[in-house]
Order: structure tokens, then C-alpha cells, then sequence
């Protein structure tokens, strides 16, 4: 029985995996690296290590597609605050350093032009030109995104290890 003043809920300090899924942009930024990994992996891996991306391979490609999204949109909204580029305003003493605000809208831009080239193919409104032009360019904001994300993901550890040292 709960009594008046009290928490229903036992209040213990986070630590470990405890408090890394106590933030969700945290466990979303997870998600989308799980989903990315799985995604660059089949994608450019199969292309340079067994020829091509087609049976099992292009379906595990597409199965890790939803972790990705679903991860990528939360990191966007949840994030999103975070790095305005903006002058005042009431996230101005959370916001980030300017690269890794550079970097996040750049993976935003690339991830999402990477899954609408994808879905636009999935259209029955395209010609077998117009669907290789689509899946080149998939390839292109995919190897983009590739690049931003290592940088993101570098800078951003960086950052951390460097308030880590000082705090």
C-alpha cells in the first residue's frame, strides 16, 4: 500500500544498462545503429564480398529496413531540440556542438533519401530506367550515409569521452 506523500514507484540510481535504456534517445540512437549495421552490412557487404545483394542476403537487408527507420525517427525527434541551429530559445544550454549538429541533420537528409528511393521504387509508376536510376541512388545516399554516420558516431564518442575526462 502506497501511503499519501510516498512514490508509488522504489527510486534506485541507474547504472549500467539500466540507466543507458533510461534515455530513450539513447535506446533509440541504439536502434538505428543496429539496423544501420544490419543494413550496411548485407547492402555494401554482399556487393563487395559475394557480387551482388539478392536471396537470403536481400531479405535480411529488408528485414533490418524497419529497425533502421523506427530507430532513425525516434533519434530524429527525440534529438531533433537538441540541434537547432537557432540562437536563444530554451535548449540553448543543451544543444551540441556544432559538428555533431552538422552531422545529425546530414544523417537525417541522407537516411531519409536513402528510404525514399527505396519506397519510391516500390511504386508501379516506374520503368526499368527509372528503377535502376532509383537504386543507383539508393547505393549513393546509402554510401553517404555510411560516411555521416561513422563521423557522427566518432564525434560523438569523442564528446563523451571528453566530458568524461573533465566531469
Amino acid at each position: 500500500m502506497v501511503s499519501a506523500g510516498s512514490s508509488p514507484t522504489r527510486s534506485v540510481p541507474a547504472t549500467g544498462t539500466a540507466r543507458w535504456l533510461a534515455q530513450p534517445g539513447t535506446v533509440f540512437y541504439g536502434v538505428a545503429l543496429l539496423g544501420f549495421a544490419i543494413q550496411a552490412v548485407t547492402g555494401f557487404g554482399g556487393r563487395l564480398f559475394l557480387g551482388g545483394n539478392a536471396g537470403w542476403l536481400l531479405f535480411i537487408h529488408m528485414l533490418g529496413a524497419p529497425l533502421f527507420i523506427i530507430g532513425l525517427t525516434g533519434f530524429a525527434v527525440i534529438w531533433a531540440e537538441r540541434c537547432q541551429f537557432g540562437g536563444g530559445g530554451p535548449y540553448a544550454a543543451r544543444r551540441l556542438p556544432l559538428v555533431q549538429r552538422v552531422l545529425f541533420w546530414a544523417v537525417l537528409v541522407f537516411g531519409l533519401a536513402t528510404v525514399l528511393t527505396m519506397l519510391a521504387a516500390m511504386l508501379p509508376t516506374f520503368g526499368y530506367a527509372a528503377l535502376d536510376a532509383l537504386r543507383e541512388a539508393h547505393k549513393y545516399t546509402a554510401l553517404l550515409l555510411v560516411i555521416t554516420v561513422g563521423a557522427h558516431a566518432i564525434v560523438s564518442l569523442a564528446a563523451k569521452w571528453a566530458r568524461r575526462k573533465t566531469g
